[in-house]
């Protein structure tokens, strides 16, 4: 019997010819079980450790498939934890802005120019602004862990590249259809397989043909001697079907033309979607500033209002909360476009682009420390 948990576990992954593997990104390193050199026909402690040594023992069919689940699962938990960190910092400033009326409402109380029941009100309403940062604020740091976990960070990450949205439109789909056509991996792929389909309808072809055989010897010892000659080998009957290998081959060829002209179909629509989804992003965040302003000016008009005794606290707290509200849909509309613009990119081959995006002079950037005014 297994003398601990990990033995048990060792002996488990063994029997059912599994491994455990963990990359860390900040390292570049990988640690795996030892039975995983076994899996990879390496001996056991051969491996060099890091992620570049991984993905060369993987097959080079499958390794742009995994590295675009790899990097779309960076990107997806690195902006998840920024939009994550944002909503936190506006629910805690929502909640301090209610405690805030919540002490002037018993202030007032006291004082007799309002009444109970909106004291009560200011009460209920810090109590729901606390629970939600709360709340908020868990989600934040379950985001963080997921991110730290996914990178392989022994604490939490703080990520610098900002949510971002870009006022003016990307390149025309005609340009991302350019690029996906000309570096997406998946169009090398299939084109290797045709390519592998010809040279091998291009040997079965030359073997119907004759075989041309050219010999030649010399002796240049005792007394110098020379011979030449020329063999010639026509197969005029076989075994083997010549004409149906021929129409298989032939067959390959063309079952490769359907494939790239189903993955270039299908990589055109998977860039159409992301652009679209881009550009209705920036609509709706440019959109979004009007519902900004708005919410400014009432909170505007509660505060004079509660000033001049025209207003409630309660009226006022109601406005801010709701503000806050905006606030993050603003965020998580800047969320979407990153994600999506993030998908343009990779579906058109160059994931490594959004630094460019992000350095243009348009766009707009949604930090995790942006709060609204008080």
């Amino acid at each position: 019997m297994p003398d601990s948990t990990s033995d048990w576990l060792r002996e488990l992954l063994a029997s059912a010819h599994v491994g455990t593997w963990d990359w860390f990104v900040a390292t570049d390193t990988v640690q795996w079980s030892d039975d995983v050199d076994r899996f990879f026909g390496m001996p056991r402690g051969t491996f060099s450790g890091t992620y570049q040594a991984y993905l060369d023992l993987v097959h080079d069919e499958d390794r742009p498939r995994l590295q675009r689940n790899v990097d779309a699962l960076l990107t997806e938990r690195y902006f998840s934890a920024q939009l994550a960190a944002i909503a936190a910092g506006l629910r805690a400033q929502a909640a301090r802005t209610a405690g805030e009326h919540d002490h002037a409402a018993a202030r007032m109380l006291q004082e007799g120019v309002i009444a109970r029941v909106d004291r009560l009100q200011a009460s209920t309403a810090l109590r729901d602004a606390q629970r939600q940062a709360s709340a908020a604020q868990s989600d934040a740091e379950l985001a963080a862990v997921a991110l730290a976990r996914t990178v392989g960070a022994g604490q939490p990450v703080r990520p610098s590249t900002p949510l971002f949205v870009l006022t003016q439109p990307v390149e025309p789909l005609a340009h991302f259809f350019d690029l996906a056509m000309a570096h997406h991996p998946g169009l090398a792929k299939v084109a290797a397989k045709r390519t592998q389909a010809e040279q091998l309808h291009a040997a079965q072809q030359g073997l119907r043909g004759p075989q041309v055989l050219a010999l030649a010897s010399s002796q240049l010892r005792d007394r110098p001697n020379w011979a030449a000659g020329v063999a010639v080998s026509w197969t005029l009957w076989s075994s083997i079907d010549r004409d149906q290998l021929s129409r298989a081959t032939l067959k390959d060829i063309e079952q490769a033309d359907l494939t790239d002209a189903q993955a270039r179909s299908d990589i055109q629509l998977l860039v159409e979607r992301q652009w679209r989804a881009v550009d209705n992003a920036r609509r709706q965040f440019m959109a979004f500033d009007a519902h900004l302003a708005e919410g400014d000016e009432l909170l505007r008009l509660r505060r004079a209002g509660l000033r001049e005794g025209t207003s409630t606290a309660l009226a006022l707290i109601d406005a801010e909360t709701r503000q806050a509200q905006r606030r993050t849909e603003r965020a998580q509309i800047a969320y979407q476009y990153t994600q999506a613009l993030a998908g343009l990119l990779h579906a058109s081959g160059q994931p490594r682009d959004i630094t460019r995006y992000l350095a243009r002079p348009d766009a707009v950037f949604i930090k995790p420390t942006d709060a609204p005014a008080p």
